[in-house]
């Protein structure tokens, strides 16, 4: 699913304005804390929200991004927003702007859905609505995912995220004991720009060289990490390196490649093999220059800790989890899939990588997928039908699909090439 895990990285480095927010806040007297509970699909945050009163929206919590964007109303009847005028969004790929709508001074409610009377409120909130059917998450997610909430949640509050437990939690900063939350943490200093998270890591890349580099942390990123090779000359590409289509920018298409690198390091803690993109559009060329940014930290590096943000004083804590030492995978099949309606358990695939193990046992776009391994497509998440496509190597997949009418039965194997 490398298109999908790479849409959100590159629709958030877009250049949208930034507008002032109104302040958020923990809804009843004396509080210090909210706890929320969240859902991860394929490594992403995604939490409930309602605007202006509307039936409970599911978001995408990422860092990425200052505002709030509704990219689409699956799941819910309406919404409704103050006075919207229409802007133009410039950001990565090769097309033209997007169209879209902005609105202010939005009343925002995240609220816990177990808990009655909890909640995370505000009254001057900016929402953009992509008007352009360009960006179909629930489809791609096979969950309802109306858009995405931005780091104004970062910077009212500290963030503690426990991707074990599927838990935030939001600390009024005042309130919050460092000594005795962050005793078994380690300090990781961050430098906030734009309303936005930076850190430094070091990698060791295929030939033994080393590189210090400036990331962006994104919430709203699935992959481990992505890297420009024009931020550096000293950035290398893996030798064994695999096309691909990496994702959609606001404005067009973003290819590049996924490799392996040897190493990525982040203050004392050091992960293995970490497979990386490396986009070639030329339209994030001017990346580096703007911000000294070499490129982005995503989730699946995020998720091997407890973290805990803290915007107001430039830094990040982090705790191995039991995910630290878990391999770095990938879709080995070459198969992406979508489901067309979120509430429905229907699968079809929506492209073919060529010359994958899927593509040689002649595999096509549109078809439908009835049954995978022994069992039935009816009965699966899509998070669990992509597990079995992020398999080992060597395993074995034997696919039912509908082909315009006809059944047809497909075996191949997964291969690693990385």
């Amino acid at each position: 699913m490398n298109r999908i895990l790479f849409l959100l990285c590159l629709l958030l480095t877009c250049h949208i304005p930034l507008k002032g927010q109104g302040k958020l806040h923990l809804t009843g007297q004396g509080r210090t804390s909210l706890k929320i509970p969240f859902e991860i699909s394929q490594n992403l945050i995604v939490i409930p929200a309602r605007i202006n009163g509307s039936e409970r929206m599911k978001f995408i919590l990422d860092s990425g991004i200052s505002n709030t964007l509704i990219t689409e109303l699956t799941g819910i009847d309406t919404v409704s927003l103050r006075y919207a005028r229409e802007v133009r969004l410039a950001g990565l790929g090769g097309g033209s702007p997007l169209k879209a709508w902005y609105s202010e001074k939005n009343a925002l409610l995240v609220e816990n859905p177990n808990i009655n009377n909890q909640g995370l409120a505000g009254s001057e909130m900016d929402v953009y609505v992509i008007s352009e059917d360009r960006f179909e998450f629930s489809r791609q997610f096979g969950t309802q995912i109306n858009g995405l909430v931005g780091s104004y949640f970062f910077t009212d509050f500290i963030i503690e995220i426990d991707y074990i437990g599927k838990m935030l939690t939001f600390h009024k900063r005042e309130d919050f004991n460092f000594q005795k939350r962050t005793k078994r943490h380690t300090l990781i200093p961050l430098s906030i720009e734009n309303q936005r998270p930076y850190l430094e890591a070091r990698i060791t890349q295929e030939d033994g060289s080393q590189l210090d580099i400036k990331l962006m942390i994104d919430t709203g990123a699935s992959m481990a990490m992505w890297i420009s090779t024009f931020s550096d000359p000293g950035i290398i590409l893996p030798e064994v390196a695999v096309p691909a289509l990496l994702g959609q920018g606001l404005n067009g298409d973003i290819t590049g490649v996924n490799g392996r690198i040897k190493e990525v390091t982040i203050g004392p803690f050091s992960l293995s093999s970490p497979i990386v993109a490396f986009p070639d559009s030329i339209s994030i060329a001017g990346m580096h220059s703007e911000t000294g940014r070499h490129g982005t930290l995503g989730n699946d590096i995020l998720k091997r800790f407890h973290v805990i943000f803290d915007y107001a004083g430039n830094q990040c804590f982090l705790k191995p989890n039991k995910n630290f030492k878990d391999r770095f995978y990938y879709n080995r099949s070459g198969l992406e899939i979508e489901k067309p309606f979120f509430n429905v358990p229907a699968y079809h695939i929506y492209n073919v990588v060529p010359g994958s193990p899927a593509d040689l046992a002649g595999i096509k776009e549109r078809d439908q997928i009835e049954m995978i391994n022994s069992s039935y497509a009816l009965n699966l998440e899509l998070d669990q039908v992509n597990s079995i496509l992020y398999g080992n190597h060597g395993e074995t997949v034997i696919l039912r699909v509908n082909r315009e009418g006809k059944k047809l039965k497909f075996k191949f194997r997964l291969d690693s090439r990385l």
